[in-house]
């Protein structure tokens, strides 16, 4: 379409399109390869271009949102805020608003600040509980962010309540979603559940393939699991 029509009104949603293909393969590619720098930035173009050309609305919205994500993926936490921020100016209500929020709190979060992460998570929780059309990922996905601030805050039975609904809601989730099965393995671990802590950390490395930044950090915890348990 790009190369055939450059004139077409569709330009922008096949750049939308283009921009989150391009992100979602990034987060498969380690970020310090010369392939991840040219799809971030490939990635980059694309979002932006969509972000400007496209009028007010919810592909405009998802346009700012996956910007947003990008530069979360590269570990620009700041800047990744202020974009989040941006869309909920644009869009308080908007069908990303939860998820935005929710990339908030992480953004807070991976910042070493996870009292204001708590903060966000709060605010959101009450609009969750008031709202009738909560997507049941986006309640998920607040549960278990909501566990993992609890866990930094060492909150720990705090967690262990947010977990426990989470997997009530959907108990396989965490399997397909390593950042959570590790915070799982966390909570585990320090419960004093060190053998499911080891198992759900071989399940982070098992699902990341060595390819995600979180199969380093699973590694690290499940030897220090064994130097504890003797192994």
């Amino acid at each position: 379409l790009r190369r055939e029509h450059p004139g077409s009104i569709l330009i922008p949603q096949a750049a939308l399109l283009m921009g989150e293909m391009l992100v979602k393969k990034n987060l498969n590619v380690r970020h310090e390869s010369d392939t991840s720098k040219l799809l971030v930035r490939e990635a980059s173009e694309d979002l932006w271009m969509a972000r400007t050309d496209l009028p007010p609305g919810p592909l405009r919205d998802e346009a700012t949102y996956a910007i947003a994500r990008l530069l979360f993926s590269q570990g620009l936490y700041p800047e990744a805020r202020g974009m989040v921020e941006l869309g909920l100016r644009e869009s308080p209500d908007g069908p990303f608003a939860i998820p935005q929020e929710l990339l908030l709190s992480s953004c807070w979060r991976r910042s070493g600040n996870p009292r204001k992460a708590m903060d966000v998570l709060s605010r959101l929780g009450a609009n969750i509980e008031s709202a009738s059309d909560v997507r049941k990922t986006d309640k998920i996905d607040y549960l278990y962010e909501s566990g993992g601030v609890s866990l930094d805050l060492g909150r720990l039975a705090d967690a262990g309540e947010y977990y426990r609904a989470a997997i009530a809601l959907a108990p396989d989730y965490a399997y397909a979603h390593p950042k959570r099965l590790y915070d799982l393995g966390l909570y585990s671990d320090r419960i004093g559940h060190e053998k499911k802590g080891f198992q759900a950390f071989s399940g982070v490395l098992e699902a990341e393939a060595r390819k995600g930044f979180m199969f380093p950090m699973a590694s690290y915890r499940m030897a220090e699991i064994s130097g504890r348990l003797g192994r």
